[in-house]
Parts: structure tokens; C-alpha cells; sequence
């Protein structure tokens, strides 16, 4: 069980890199004004491509700030492409978790004492969160995993 709301994996496809390219750019829309704020669509993802490598997400018609980036790079491999992908947390909910922990951190701390309510309370805030993160994000991972597997 990873703690941590980031993936590495790597496939190999058994085509050469310009088929899985092709295959690939058939599932990504390009990024647009609106597909930022509506989603939907008829892809499964939206980013971009650039000659062995790309930058996607996938293209859900509700709101989740936790949703992966997917940065991934194609090599030859002797029996075709090796797929390798990277997911994270897009840098901006990087920041702002960190910014709100230390905000906890810092609120909670001073008051506690020994008092065990406010020992609760702080990590209740900095808990919170944390799952929150960690199971929205690895609920859209693993569909993007089986997505992009499947290509």
C-alpha cells in the first residue's frame, strides 16, 4: 500500500513508438479554455503530446482537485514501446496541503498544552485532509491506470 499520492510504472506495448503514439493522441483531446471548466467529452483524457512524451489527465465531468497528473515518456524496447508513466498531485494542491498543515500545526500547537481536545483537533485538521487526498487521488488513479493499460 503506497502512502504517498504518487505512481511510477512502467508497460511495454507490443507496437512500435509512432502506433502507440497514434493510439494514444485517439484517447487525448487537446487542452482547451473550455474543457478546463466543463470536462466531459468524448476522450478519456485531456493534455498534451509531444513527440515521446506526454502530460494528461483524465477527463471527468465533476470536480476533483486531487485528480493525477499523468507525465509519461515512450522508448523503443526490443519487443516494441516501453510505456513509462509518472503520477502526482498537480504542484498547486502540493502547495496548498502544505500550507494548510503548517497553518494547523501552527494554530493548534500553542494552545495544546496538555490538554488531549486540542491534540484531537490537530489531528483531526492535518488528518483530515491527508485522507481526503489520499483516497480521492488513488480512486482516480487507479481508473486512469486501467485506461491507459488497456491502450
Amino acid at each position: 500500500m503506497k502512502l504517498l499520492p504518487y505512481d511510477k510504472f512502467q508497460f511495454i506495448v507490443n507496437a512500435p513508438i509512432s502506433e502507440v503514439r497514434e493510439r494514444l493522441a485517439d484517447h487525448v483531446e487537446p487542452r482547451s479554455f473550455w474543457n478546463i471548466f466543463a470536462g466531459g467529452g468524448n476522450s478519456d483524457f485531456i493534455g498534451k503530446i509531444e513527440n515521446d512524451s506526454f502530460k494528461i489527465h483524465r477527463n471527468i465531468s465533476y470536480r476533483n482537485s486531487f485528480l493525477p497528473t499523468i507525465c509519461g515518456s515512450l522508448e523503443p524496447h526490443p519487443l516494441g514501446t516501453k510505456v513509462s508513466i509518472r503520477m502526482r498531485l498537480h504542484l498547486l494542491v502540493i502547495a496548498f496541503l502544505i500550507f494548510w498543515i503548517f497553518q494547523a500545526v501552527k494554530f493548534t500547537l500553542p494552545f495544546s498544552g496538555i490538554i488531549w481536545a486540542d491534540i484531537g483537533q490537530l489531528v483531526f485538521l492535518v488528518g483530515a485532509p491527508l485522507l481526503m487526498t489520499y483516497l480521492a487521488f488513488w480512486f482516480e488513479a487507479k481508473k486512469a491506470k486501467i485506461i491507459l493499460a488497456g491502450r
